[in-house]
Protein backbone atom coordinates (compact mmCIF):
# COMPACT_ATOMS: atom_id res chain seq x y z
CA UNK A 1 0.00 0.00 0.00
CA UNK A 2 1.36 3.41 -1.26
CA UNK A 3 -0.18 6.76 -0.07
CA UNK A 4 2.58 8.93 -1.89
CA UNK A 5 1.47 12.89 -1.40
CA UNK A 6 5.23 13.73 -2.34
CA UNK A 7 5.40 12.59 -5.53
CA UNK A 8 5.28 13.79 -9.00
CA UNK A 9 2.28 11.77 -9.82
CA UNK A 10 0.84 11.40 -5.70
CA UNK A 11 -1.54 8.86 -5.14
CA UNK A 12 -3.31 10.93 -2.54
CA UNK A 13 -2.93 14.85 -1.84
CA UNK A 14 -1.79 15.90 1.87
CA UNK A 15 -5.00 17.46 2.71
CA UNK A 16 -6.51 14.48 2.70
CA UNK A 17 -3.71 12.61 4.08
CA UNK A 18 -4.03 15.13 7.06
CA UNK A 19 -7.89 14.36 7.34
CA UNK A 20 -7.58 10.54 7.66
CA UNK A 21 -4.77 10.67 10.16
CA UNK A 22 -6.50 13.48 12.21
CA UNK A 23 -9.84 11.08 11.86
CA UNK A 24 -7.85 8.12 13.10
CA UNK A 25 -5.68 9.77 15.34
CA UNK A 26 -6.68 9.23 19.49
CA UNK A 27 -9.28 6.88 18.28
CA UNK A 28 -11.11 4.93 21.09
CA UNK A 29 -13.97 2.09 21.17
CA UNK A 30 -15.95 0.52 23.59
CA UNK A 31 -18.64 -2.42 24.08
CA UNK A 32 -22.20 -2.10 24.91
CA UNK A 33 -24.12 -4.98 26.24
CA UNK A 34 -27.20 -5.08 27.63
CA UNK A 35 -27.13 -1.27 28.23
CA UNK A 36 -24.17 -1.04 29.97
CA UNK A 37 -20.43 0.15 28.52
CA UNK A 38 -17.22 -1.43 29.21
CA UNK A 39 -14.13 1.28 29.91
CA UNK A 40 -12.74 2.59 26.57
CA UNK A 41 -9.93 0.89 24.63
CA UNK A 42 -7.72 2.59 22.25
CA UNK A 43 -8.01 1.46 18.65
CA UNK A 44 -4.43 1.42 17.01
CA UNK A 45 -5.26 -0.73 14.02
CA UNK A 46 -8.15 -1.05 11.60
CA UNK A 47 -10.33 1.01 10.40
CA UNK A 48 -13.49 2.39 12.50
CA UNK A 49 -16.41 -0.25 12.59
CA UNK A 50 -19.53 1.22 10.58
CA UNK A 51 -17.56 4.32 9.45
CA UNK A 52 -19.06 5.56 6.18
CA UNK A 53 -15.73 6.01 4.51
CA UNK A 54 -13.80 2.26 6.12
CA UNK A 55 -14.97 0.63 3.10
CA UNK A 56 -13.39 2.66 0.68
CA UNK A 57 -10.07 3.11 3.23
CA UNK A 58 -9.87 -0.93 3.01
CA UNK A 59 -10.05 -1.36 -0.39
CA UNK A 60 -6.97 1.19 -0.55
CA UNK A 61 -5.18 -1.32 2.08
CA UNK A 62 -6.07 -4.22 0.15
CA UNK A 63 -5.28 -3.15 -3.56
CA UNK A 64 -1.87 -3.67 -3.96
CA UNK A 65 -2.53 -7.54 -3.22
CA UNK A 66 -5.47 -7.61 -5.81
CA UNK A 67 -2.60 -6.42 -8.11
CA UNK A 68 0.09 -8.53 -6.92
CA UNK A 69 -2.48 -11.70 -7.14
CA UNK A 70 -3.39 -10.56 -11.05
CA UNK A 71 0.10 -10.10 -11.74
CA UNK A 72 1.08 -13.34 -10.60
CA UNK A 73 -0.85 -15.38 -13.60
CA UNK A 74 -1.69 -17.71 -11.24
CA UNK A 75 -5.44 -17.48 -11.19
CA UNK A 76 -8.34 -17.17 -13.77
CA UNK A 77 -8.63 -15.38 -16.94
CA UNK A 78 -11.83 -15.27 -19.00
CA UNK A 79 -10.86 -14.76 -22.60
CA UNK A 80 -8.66 -11.86 -22.13
CA UNK A 81 -9.93 -10.47 -18.58
CA UNK A 82 -7.40 -11.16 -15.46
CA UNK A 83 -10.50 -12.06 -12.49
CA UNK A 84 -7.93 -14.27 -10.22
CA UNK A 85 -9.03 -12.46 -7.34
CA UNK A 86 -12.63 -10.69 -7.70
CA UNK A 87 -13.24 -8.63 -4.13
CA UNK A 88 -15.84 -6.81 -2.32
CA UNK A 89 -14.97 -4.78 0.83
CA UNK A 90 -13.13 -7.73 3.07
CA UNK A 91 -14.46 -10.61 1.07
CA UNK A 92 -12.09 -12.03 -1.76
CA UNK A 93 -11.84 -14.84 -3.62
CA UNK A 94 -9.61 -16.23 -5.14
CA UNK A 95 -10.03 -18.36 -8.66
CA UNK A 96 -7.58 -20.82 -10.25
CA UNK A 97 -7.95 -23.89 -12.40
CA UNK A 98 -5.29 -25.76 -10.46
CA UNK A 99 -4.22 -26.40 -7.24
CA UNK A 100 -0.33 -25.31 -8.37
CA UNK A 101 -2.03 -21.99 -8.70
CA UNK A 102 -4.25 -21.51 -6.05
CA UNK A 103 -1.24 -22.74 -3.64
CA UNK A 104 0.52 -20.16 -5.65
CA UNK A 105 -2.16 -16.90 -4.81
CA UNK A 106 -2.32 -18.48 -1.23
CA UNK A 107 0.94 -17.90 -0.43
CA UNK A 108 1.04 -14.62 -2.02
CA UNK A 109 -1.83 -13.94 0.50
CA UNK A 110 0.08 -14.95 3.57
CA UNK A 111 3.13 -12.85 2.95
CA UNK A 112 1.32 -9.84 2.27
CA UNK A 113 -0.52 -10.49 5.64
CA UNK A 114 2.73 -10.99 7.19
CA UNK A 115 4.56 -7.96 5.80
CA UNK A 116 1.44 -5.55 7.01
CA UNK A 117 0.61 -6.95 10.06
CA UNK A 118 -2.92 -8.80 10.02
CA UNK A 119 -4.25 -12.27 10.68
CA UNK A 120 -6.41 -14.73 8.05
CA UNK A 121 -9.15 -16.68 10.11
CA UNK A 122 -8.56 -19.61 8.26
CA UNK A 123 -11.64 -21.04 10.19
CA UNK A 124 -13.67 -18.75 8.15
CA UNK A 125 -12.01 -20.24 4.88
CA UNK A 126 -13.13 -22.78 2.52
CA UNK A 127 -11.99 -24.13 -0.86
CA UNK A 128 -14.68 -25.22 -2.97
CA UNK A 129 -13.35 -27.62 -5.80
CA UNK A 130 -16.18 -26.72 -8.89
CA UNK A 131 -16.88 -30.19 -10.89
CA UNK A 132 -19.66 -30.76 -13.07
CA UNK A 133 -19.42 -34.30 -12.98
CA UNK A 134 -19.40 -34.10 -8.85
CA UNK A 135 -16.49 -36.41 -8.96
CA UNK A 136 -12.95 -35.36 -8.35
CA UNK A 137 -10.49 -36.39 -10.82
CA UNK A 138 -7.48 -36.86 -8.21
CA UNK A 139 -7.84 -40.00 -5.76
CA UNK A 140 -6.54 -38.21 -2.90
CA UNK A 141 -9.04 -35.16 -1.60
CA UNK A 142 -6.48 -32.00 -2.19
CA UNK A 143 -5.43 -29.65 0.42
CA UNK A 144 -4.88 -26.09 0.95
CA UNK A 145 -2.79 -24.07 3.10
CA UNK A 146 -3.03 -20.81 4.02
CA UNK A 147 0.03 -20.03 6.28
CA UNK A 148 0.74 -22.91 8.67
CA UNK A 149 -3.41 -23.41 8.99
CA UNK A 150 -5.08 -25.94 6.65
CA UNK A 151 -7.58 -24.19 4.67
CA UNK A 152 -10.77 -26.82 4.40
CA UNK A 153 -12.44 -28.06 1.47
CA UNK A 154 -16.16 -28.17 1.44
CA UNK A 155 -18.92 -28.92 -1.40
CA UNK A 156 -20.40 -25.78 -0.71
CA UNK A 157 -19.77 -22.09 0.85
CA UNK A 158 -21.73 -19.00 1.14
CA UNK A 159 -20.50 -15.94 -0.32
CA UNK A 160 -21.88 -12.74 -0.01
CA UNK A 161 -25.43 -14.34 1.08
CA UNK A 162 -25.41 -16.37 -1.85
CA UNK A 163 -24.53 -20.41 -1.28
CA UNK A 164 -22.09 -21.81 -4.02
CA UNK A 165 -21.68 -25.40 -4.21
CA UNK A 166 -19.65 -27.41 -6.18
CA UNK A 167 -21.87 -28.66 -9.15
CA UNK A 168 -23.40 -24.92 -9.56
CA UNK A 169 -26.53 -26.42 -8.79
CA UNK A 170 -29.56 -24.04 -6.41
CA UNK A 171 -31.06 -26.86 -5.31
CA UNK A 172 -29.82 -25.97 -1.80
CA UNK A 173 -30.83 -22.23 -2.59
CA UNK A 174 -34.39 -23.28 -3.44
CA UNK A 175 -34.80 -25.27 -0.49
CA UNK A 176 -33.82 -22.29 1.64
CA UNK A 177 -36.11 -20.51 0.14
CA UNK A 178 -38.74 -22.45 0.62
CA UNK A 179 -37.96 -22.55 4.16
CA UNK A 180 -37.42 -19.02 4.59
CA UNK A 181 -40.95 -17.81 2.62
CA UNK A 182 -42.75 -19.97 5.20
CA UNK A 183 -40.49 -19.23 8.42
CA UNK A 184 -40.54 -16.08 8.18
CA UNK A 185 -44.46 -15.57 6.89
CA UNK A 186 -45.63 -18.03 10.36
CA UNK A 187 -42.53 -15.77 12.61
CA UNK A 188 -44.54 -12.36 11.65
CA UNK A 189 -48.03 -13.87 12.67
CA UNK A 190 -46.94 -15.30 15.60
CA UNK A 191 -45.68 -11.67 16.70
CA UNK A 192 -49.46 -10.37 16.52
CA UNK A 193 -49.71 -9.66 13.03
CA UNK A 194 -51.83 -12.69 11.56
CA UNK A 195 -55.07 -12.61 10.03
CA UNK A 196 -56.77 -12.05 13.01
CA UNK A 197 -55.58 -8.84 13.87
CA UNK A 198 -55.09 -7.06 10.32
CA UNK A 199 -56.52 -6.99 7.03
CA UNK A 200 -54.91 -9.27 4.27
CA UNK A 201 -53.66 -6.28 2.46
CA UNK A 202 -51.56 -5.03 5.63
CA UNK A 203 -50.07 -9.16 5.42
CA UNK A 204 -49.72 -8.67 1.44
CA UNK A 205 -47.48 -5.12 2.15
CA UNK A 206 -45.41 -7.33 4.66
CA UNK A 207 -45.09 -10.04 2.46
CA UNK A 208 -43.69 -8.18 -0.11
CA UNK A 209 -41.49 -5.60 1.35
CA UNK A 210 -39.92 -7.97 3.97
CA UNK A 211 -40.80 -11.52 3.44
CA UNK A 212 -40.11 -12.01 -0.57
CA UNK A 213 -36.81 -9.98 -0.68
CA UNK A 214 -35.52 -12.01 2.02
CA UNK A 215 -36.17 -15.21 0.62
CA UNK A 216 -35.78 -14.42 -3.01
CA UNK A 217 -32.36 -13.25 -2.27
CA UNK A 218 -30.07 -13.84 -4.86
CA UNK A 219 -32.51 -15.46 -6.87
CA UNK A 220 -31.14 -13.22 -10.06
CA UNK A 221 -27.98 -16.07 -10.29
CA UNK A 222 -30.53 -19.03 -10.58
CA UNK A 223 -29.50 -19.47 -13.65
CA UNK A 224 -30.10 -23.15 -14.21
CA UNK A 225 -33.61 -23.57 -11.97
CA UNK A 226 -35.46 -26.30 -13.31
CA UNK A 227 -39.50 -26.83 -13.17
CA UNK A 228 -39.11 -28.75 -10.45
CA UNK A 229 -37.78 -26.53 -8.05
CA UNK A 230 -40.17 -23.70 -9.18
CA UNK A 231 -43.09 -25.53 -8.49
CA UNK A 232 -41.31 -25.85 -5.33
CA UNK A 233 -41.41 -22.41 -4.28
CA UNK A 234 -44.90 -22.07 -6.17
CA UNK A 235 -46.07 -23.97 -2.95
CA UNK A 236 -44.52 -22.44 -0.19
CA UNK A 237 -45.69 -18.95 -2.15
CA UNK A 238 -49.56 -20.31 -2.48
CA UNK A 239 -49.55 -21.69 1.15
CA UNK A 240 -48.41 -17.90 2.44
CA UNK A 241 -51.06 -16.22 0.12
CA UNK A 242 -54.18 -18.54 1.35
CA UNK A 243 -52.88 -18.37 4.93
CA UNK A 244 -53.30 -14.48 4.59
CA UNK A 245 -56.75 -14.78 3.10
CA UNK A 246 -58.34 -17.65 5.23
CA UNK A 247 -58.53 -19.86 2.30
CA UNK A 248 -58.30 -23.43 2.69
CA UNK A 249 -55.62 -25.22 0.14
CA UNK A 250 -58.73 -26.45 -1.92
CA UNK A 251 -59.12 -22.93 -3.65
CA UNK A 252 -57.96 -22.08 -6.95
CA UNK A 253 -54.59 -20.83 -7.02
CA UNK A 254 -55.02 -18.26 -9.65
CA UNK A 255 -58.43 -16.84 -7.58
CA UNK A 256 -56.28 -16.35 -4.62
CA UNK A 257 -53.49 -14.86 -6.50
CA UNK A 258 -55.77 -12.22 -7.97
CA UNK A 259 -58.05 -11.37 -5.17
CA UNK A 260 -54.98 -10.67 -3.28
CA UNK A 261 -53.04 -8.84 -6.55
CA UNK A 262 -50.27 -11.04 -6.14
CA UNK A 263 -48.53 -12.71 -8.99
CA UNK A 264 -46.37 -16.10 -9.40
CA UNK A 265 -43.23 -16.47 -8.12
CA UNK A 266 -41.42 -17.35 -11.42
CA UNK A 267 -42.75 -14.12 -12.50
CA UNK A 268 -41.33 -12.27 -9.55
CA UNK A 269 -37.76 -13.89 -10.36
CA UNK A 270 -37.79 -13.19 -14.24
CA UNK A 271 -38.84 -9.28 -12.81
CA UNK A 272 -35.90 -9.48 -10.51
CA UNK A 273 -34.02 -11.04 -13.69
CA UNK A 274 -34.75 -8.40 -16.21
CA UNK A 275 -33.82 -5.62 -13.49
CA UNK A 276 -30.44 -6.33 -12.84
CA UNK A 277 -29.90 -6.78 -16.38
CA UNK A 278 -30.50 -3.45 -16.87
CA UNK A 279 -28.33 -2.59 -13.55
CA UNK A 280 -25.49 -4.02 -15.68
CA UNK A 281 -26.06 -2.61 -18.75
CA UNK A 282 -26.24 0.85 -17.00
CA UNK A 283 -23.01 0.06 -14.99
CA UNK A 284 -20.02 1.83 -15.93
CA UNK A 285 -17.51 0.27 -18.47
CA UNK A 286 -14.67 0.59 -15.97
CA UNK A 287 -16.12 -2.32 -13.51
CA UNK A 288 -14.79 -5.94 -13.57
CA UNK A 289 -18.36 -7.24 -14.31
CA UNK A 290 -19.35 -4.92 -16.74
CA UNK A 291 -16.19 -5.98 -19.05
CA UNK A 292 -16.97 -9.39 -18.15
CA UNK A 293 -21.01 -9.59 -18.75
CA UNK A 294 -20.22 -7.50 -22.33
CA UNK A 295 -17.67 -10.06 -23.56
CA UNK A 296 -20.44 -12.51 -22.75
CA UNK A 297 -22.78 -11.15 -24.07
CA UNK A 298 -21.64 -10.63 -27.33
CA UNK A 299 -20.63 -13.87 -27.98
CA UNK A 300 -23.51 -15.65 -27.40
CA UNK A 301 -25.11 -13.35 -29.77
CA UNK A 302 -22.29 -14.55 -32.28
CA UNK A 303 -23.24 -18.17 -31.38
CA UNK A 304 -20.65 -18.78 -28.76
CA UNK A 305 -22.22 -22.30 -27.02
CA UNK A 306 -20.16 -22.13 -24.74
CA UNK A 307 -21.28 -19.02 -23.06
CA UNK A 308 -23.58 -20.59 -20.31
CA UNK A 309 -25.40 -18.94 -17.50
CA UNK A 310 -26.96 -15.48 -16.67
CA UNK A 311 -26.36 -14.49 -20.21
CA UNK A 312 -28.52 -16.94 -22.02
CA UNK A 313 -31.46 -17.15 -18.90
CA UNK A 314 -31.49 -13.29 -19.56
CA UNK A 315 -31.71 -13.60 -23.63
CA UNK A 316 -34.73 -16.43 -22.92
CA UNK A 317 -36.49 -13.98 -20.77
CA UNK A 318 -36.39 -10.94 -23.32
CA UNK A 319 -37.45 -13.46 -25.85
CA UNK A 320 -40.54 -14.56 -23.50
CA UNK A 321 -41.75 -10.77 -23.03
CA UNK A 322 -40.80 -9.37 -26.52
CA UNK A 323 -38.13 -7.17 -25.00
CA UNK A 324 -34.75 -8.91 -27.70
CA UNK A 325 -34.61 -5.14 -29.64
CA UNK A 326 -33.49 -3.72 -26.35
CA UNK A 327 -30.76 -6.42 -26.33
CA UNK A 328 -30.01 -5.09 -29.82
CA UNK A 329 -30.26 -1.80 -29.43
CA UNK A 330 -27.41 -2.01 -26.59
CA UNK A 331 -24.79 -3.89 -28.21
CA UNK A 332 -25.53 -1.72 -31.52
CA UNK A 333 -25.12 1.87 -29.51
CA UNK A 334 -24.59 0.91 -26.12
CA UNK A 335 -27.11 2.52 -25.07
CA UNK A 336 -29.55 1.19 -22.52
CA UNK A 337 -33.06 3.21 -20.80
CA UNK A 338 -32.68 4.83 -17.60
CA UNK A 339 -33.58 2.63 -14.50
CA UNK A 340 -37.69 4.36 -14.29
CA UNK A 341 -37.65 3.86 -18.37
CA UNK A 342 -36.61 0.23 -17.80
CA UNK A 343 -38.74 -0.72 -14.59
CA UNK A 344 -41.81 1.00 -16.93
CA UNK A 345 -40.75 -1.57 -19.95
CA UNK A 346 -40.97 -4.12 -18.16
CA UNK A 347 -43.86 -3.97 -15.88
CA UNK A 348 -46.03 -3.47 -19.29
CA UNK A 349 -43.97 -6.24 -20.74
CA UNK A 350 -45.09 -8.70 -18.28
CA UNK A 351 -48.47 -7.34 -17.30
CA UNK A 352 -49.40 -8.10 -21.39
CA UNK A 353 -47.74 -11.63 -21.28
CA UNK A 354 -49.76 -12.18 -17.79
CA UNK A 355 -52.70 -11.20 -19.62
CA UNK A 356 -52.25 -13.26 -23.04
CA UNK A 357 -51.74 -16.35 -20.81
CA UNK A 358 -55.15 -15.66 -18.51
CA UNK A 359 -57.04 -14.98 -21.62
CA UNK A 360 -55.89 -18.19 -22.95
CA UNK A 361 -56.43 -19.93 -20.00
CA UNK A 362 -60.00 -18.74 -19.58
CA UNK A 363 -61.18 -19.48 -23.13
CA UNK A 364 -59.28 -22.84 -22.04
CA UNK A 365 -61.72 -23.29 -19.25
CA UNK A 366 -65.50 -21.54 -19.67
CA UNK A 367 -66.55 -22.25 -16.04
CA UNK A 368 -63.40 -19.96 -15.36
CA UNK A 369 -65.05 -17.01 -17.07
CA UNK A 370 -67.26 -15.52 -14.02
CA UNK A 371 -68.22 -12.08 -13.66
CA UNK A 372 -65.39 -12.01 -11.18
CA UNK A 373 -63.13 -11.84 -14.90
CA UNK A 374 -65.61 -9.98 -16.83
CA UNK A 375 -64.98 -6.76 -14.47
CA UNK A 376 -61.39 -7.06 -14.34
CA UNK A 377 -61.80 -7.40 -18.63
CA UNK A 378 -64.05 -4.67 -18.76
CA UNK A 379 -62.64 -1.85 -15.99
CA UNK A 380 -59.12 -2.02 -16.93
CA UNK A 381 -59.71 -2.45 -20.90
CA UNK A 382 -57.33 -5.58 -20.89
CA UNK A 383 -54.80 -4.41 -18.53
CA UNK A 384 -54.28 -6.20 -15.28
CA UNK A 385 -52.36 -3.94 -12.59
CA UNK A 386 -50.00 -6.36 -10.73
CA UNK A 387 -47.88 -5.63 -7.83
CA UNK A 388 -44.60 -6.52 -9.12
CA UNK A 389 -42.48 -5.95 -6.14
CA UNK A 390 -42.45 -2.06 -5.93
CA UNK A 391 -44.64 -1.69 -9.65
CA UNK A 392 -47.02 0.57 -9.79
Amino acid sequence: MNLDCNSPNPTIDANTLLAIREMYEGAKSRVRYRGLFSEELPVVQGTRQGGKSSPILYLIYINDLINELQKSNNGLCLYYINMSAPTFADDMVLVSFSKTGMDNMLQICSNYSKRWRFLYNSSKCAVVVFNKSGVLVQSVKPSFSLGHDLVPTQKKYTHLGIICNETLSVQECVQEACTKLRGSYLNICSSGINPDTVSAKTLRTYYQSVILPRALYGCELWTNISKNEIQRLEVAHRFCVKQMQGFQRSVATKFVLSTLNITSIEVLIDCKKLQFFGQMCRLPCQYLAKIIFNSRLIRYINFDRQTVGFVPDIYRLCQKYLLVDYITQYINTGQFPSKYEWKKTIHKSVTDNIIVHLLLYCHAKEEYRNSLWDTIYEQCNLRVEFTLLGYY
